[in-house]
């Protein structure tokens, strides 16, 4: 589907395989953004995903959150630099006007699953790894990367 421009938007599909993924994968924290306020679902609180209507609905301790789909323009896989960690690494789902609707977080390879600092843990980097293999040139996914000089030698 052509937006804005000649931009091609992501396809449900492809929106909702990554949540389901990431969902599945467990160790992900997620924060859905309104315009004055953050709901957050802390890795080993995200209890499911059901989808129905273009609608992905995530189960928490605190109720519902629901993300609707078709408002999703572009999922942006980024790494950057971190708070508490050298590196962060998420995925942004944004709507047609940029607003980020969904920030999801990967496990960071610098933090134990605590989310204290630790030496860097190669495996807990392999999720983002295999979503920016398998998204990279995927229509509405952009895959952002710091500069190399900006991780260090742990880093690859």
């Amino acid at each position: 589907m052509t937006r804005e421009g000649d931009l091609v938007g992501i396809s449900i599909e492809d929106c909702e395989g990554m949540l389901r993924e990431m969902v599945a994968a467990g160790g992900m924290a997620f924060a859905f953004e309104g315009k004055d306020a953050v709901c957050e679902l802390l890795p080993r609180e995200a209890a499911g995903l059901e989808v129905a209507e273009g609608w992905a609905m995530m189960k928490g301790p605190g109720g519902r959150f629901r993300l609707d789909m078709k408002a999703v323009e572009k999922v942006e896989l980024a790494e950057e630099e971190g708070v508490g960690a050298p590196v962060s690494y998420s995925a942004r789902f944004f709507d047609a006007s940029g607003r980020c609707l969904l920030r999801a977080s990967f496990p960071n390879p610098y933090l134990d699953d605590d989310g204290r600092p630790t030496g860097f843990v190669a495996r807990r980097l392999a999720l983002f790894e295999d979503f920016c293999r398998r998204y990279s040139g995927a229509d509405g996914v952009e895959v952002r990367r710091l500069h190399r000089a900006h991780l260090g030698p742990e880093r690859p």
